[in-house]
């Protein structure tokens, strides 16, 4: 208990710093609510970490020899840990990255670092999720070279981002966090479902969320957050929203009777450089010692994109290769609903799926 209140104690004082260059968006109250909840979820997630260590297991990984896979944020930390090992099971991985310099740096020391084979191979390719232009981009140069896309993971994000709204009037974590993602599984589903088609399994959607969704609840009247916006609180709605949103997504695929499955996934708490750059690590520096290793948090993402074991259980959120838990507004149909359409609405799809 000592612990746990000098840790609060300590976010609080990271959170502080944040509140000052935030100014008068930020409402003490909405601010002191979420640094408390951030903590009660850190604890429950190095927890559940600690508990289900052993479970954290993918086990070898078949050959996957045929398949296509789209990874966001694919050349650092957790992503970059998936794109290797989808890599070296054979998959032609596409590393979906804002920098294409650094992705091009990532794929050669990869390869420099594997057995070459002709059945592996990569590619880099640029994609801002922030940019609603630049995911109709990449989207359009993807479905030229790939008729099919068996995996696509979600996962490049921002973290206790300040208060920023994107070119489209997005405010910037829900922007890269979520509208990218829901944008770019709209313009890619004609290509997921052709894959499933032809394939003896569906093909995969896999959301990276967080169980920092337990913090939040979606605010439709201000799902920018422009009356009460903080950092940590912005982090939590763009995850609750991803996770929400594969539940509605599996509805409408089983509804359809697509060949598609959409998990969304907590991969642990994970020491990565983004968690490093954050104004929190500098209070909480010792977290870094019992996070898990990007390697082990891609385990779980791994597990959503490839296990036999998730064939038939799409809208699945995964923690630690098992069912997590998670809040019961993030599992209310109502909410959902709303959600999506306000999402459409944002975007300017008229069919979810069905491109014009």
């Amino acid at each position: 208990m000592i612990v746990e209140l000098v840790a609060l104690l300590l976010i609080a004082g990271g959170l502080f710093e944040m509140y000052k260059r935030n100014g008068s968006r930020i409402k003490l109250v909405e601010s002191t609510r979420h640094a408390i909840n951030y903590q009660v979820s850190n604890v429950m997630g190095i927890a559940a970490d600690i508990i289900n260590k052993r479970k954290n297991h993918l086990g070898l990984v078949k050959p996957l020899y045929g398949k296509v896979a789209i990874v966001t944020g694919g050349s650092r930390g957790m992503g970059a840990e998936v794109v290797k090992s989808l890599y070296l099971a054979g998959v032609h991985v596409i590393i979906a990255v804002r920098d294409i310099e650094a992705g091009e740096k990532f794929k050669e020391k990869v390869k420099s670092e594997s057995v070459k084979t002709a059945d592996r191979s990569m590619v880099v390719m640029k994609l801002d999720v922030s940019s609603m232009k630049s995911v109709k981009k990449f989207s359009d140069e993807v479905k030229k070279l790939h008729p099919e896309i068996h995996i696509l993971v979600n996962n490049a994000g921002v973290l206790f981002a300040d208060f920023k709204l994107t070119e489209d009037g997005f405010e910037s974590q829900l922007a890269t966090n979520y509208l990218g993602h829901f944008y770019l599984t709209h313009l890619l589903m004609d290509n997921l479902k052709r894959a499933g088609e032809n394939s003896k399994e569906c093909a995969r959607i896999v959301n990276v969320s967080s169980c920092i969704h337990y913090c939040s609840e979606i605010w439709f009247d201000d799902i920018n957050m422009e009356k009460c916006h903080d950092p940590v609180g912005g982090y939590a709605r763009s995850k609750l929203a991803q996770l929400m949103s594969t539940r509605h997504l599996t509805r409408i695929l089983k509804a359809e009777k697509a060949p598609v499955k959409c998990y969304a996934v907590h991969p642990g708490l994970v020491a990565t450089d983004m968690f490093y750059k954050t104004p929190m690590f500098k209070n909480l520096g010792w977290m870094g010692k019992i996070l898990k290793s990007p390697e082990a948090g891609s385990v779980s993402i791994l597990y959503c994109c490839i296990s036999p074991e998730l064939e038939n259980r799409g809208g699945a959120y995964i923690s630690n290769c098992q069912e997590g838990w998670s809040t019961s507004f993030s599992k209310n149909e109502e909410h959902q609903n709303r959600l999506h359409d306000l999402t459409c609405q944002m975007l300017k799809i008229k069919s979810f799926g069905i491109l014009e």
